[in-house]
């Protein structure tokens, strides 16, 4: 884009306060650490779905609900920085609480939904195959690499890399969680 044309956009759509194309994703580095985010809350709901562990399964949702909180709260985030218009004389600012709460919801539906399952599950019992800790194990994996790619991407991706941290966590508590629901009894994975 030339220094010309550059002038003609308006200054939301040259670049947001965040540093990133406002259009997308902006880079490669961003798109890998949400494919590889992707990748390990898939890996997790095999584990859960497939393999029959309810830890695991909680685990997978939740990694799923923080990629998408985390696309969210990015998106209002971007938002908020969006220059006073006709309907909005005074700026945009406020819609940076939208990210909180779309995170919020989500999270609070996943909650509910974990609740009713793990109950029903604990009454009637289920069987955790010895593979659910094993996926759990392979979907850490690439959120070690998204954390590691994330400390050089910016600002953003730096914070996204302390929460996702936690994941790391989950992820070894639900292993050993579904290993003793495999090996031991199912009110292990439960738990």
């Amino acid at each position: 884009v030339s220094t010309l044309s550059r002038r003609k956009l308006p200054r939301a759509l040259r670049k947001s306060r965040l540093g990133g194309d406002p259009r997308g994703l902006g880079t490669p580095r961003s798109l890998t650490i949400v494919l590889l985010s992707a990748l390990g809350g898939s890996l997790k709901v095999v584990g859960g779905l497939v393999y029959g562990s309810r830890a695991a399964l909680v685990d997978a949702l939740t990694s799923i609900v923080n990629l998408l909180s985390a696309l969210a709260v990015a998106r209002f985030e971007y938002l908020s920085t969006l220059p006073p218009d006709w309907d909005h004389h005074y700026g945009h600012h406020r819609l940076f609480a939208g990210g909180s709460i779309v995170m919020l919801v989500l999270y609070s539906t996943i909650g509910g939904a974990m609740l009713v399952e793990l109950a029903l599950s604990t009454i009637h019992g289920y069987e955790v195959h010895v593979y659910a800790p094993l996926y759990v194990a392979l979907g850490v994996v690439p959120y070690v690499c998204a954390i590691a790619l994330s400390r050089g991407a910016g600002r953003s991706f730096k914070t996204y890399a302390k929460f996702t941290s936690i994941e790391l966590i989950e992820g070894g508590t639900v292993i050993a969680s579904a290993l003793g629901g495999a090996l031991v009894s199912y009110v292990i994975d439960s738990l």
